[in-house]
């Protein structure tokens, strides 16, 4: 969702976006919003996630955070409890199979 299709939306449109951060451009985004010409936003995912260290970016967010009609939520789908206690349990089992020098079973190489 690029700058050209922010401007096809209503005033009273909000982009929610919960599938991939590369899918709404943060800057379009927060120009939109600066601009009046959408409502809101809501997001739990953002462009560059991996980037946010980068101060371009930093900066982005800060003044998407900061503004009253954007909602930012921590993106967890692996946040349930049978993933949880999936992890759990793959933890348990490699911490005894190092402690019992044994092959681990869910080794990357």
């Amino acid at each position: 969702i690029n700058k050209k299709k922010i401007s096809l939306l209503k005033k009273n449109a909000y982009i929610i976006n919960t599938a991939r951060g590369g899918i709404v451009d943060s800057s379009a985004l927060l120009q939109a919003l600066k601009n009046n010409q959408i409502a809101g936003a809501a997001l739990d995912v953002l462009e560059e996630e991996s980037s946010l260290n980068d101060s371009k970016h930093k900066k982005l967010l800060a003044q998407l955070t900061k503004r009253d009609n954007v909602i930012i939520t921590p993106h967890n789908a692996f946040n349930t409890h049978e993933a949880v206690q999936r992890i759990l349990d793959i933890t348990i089992e490699t911490i005894q199979s190092i402690i019992e020098n044994k092959p681990l079973q869910n080794k990357i190489e």
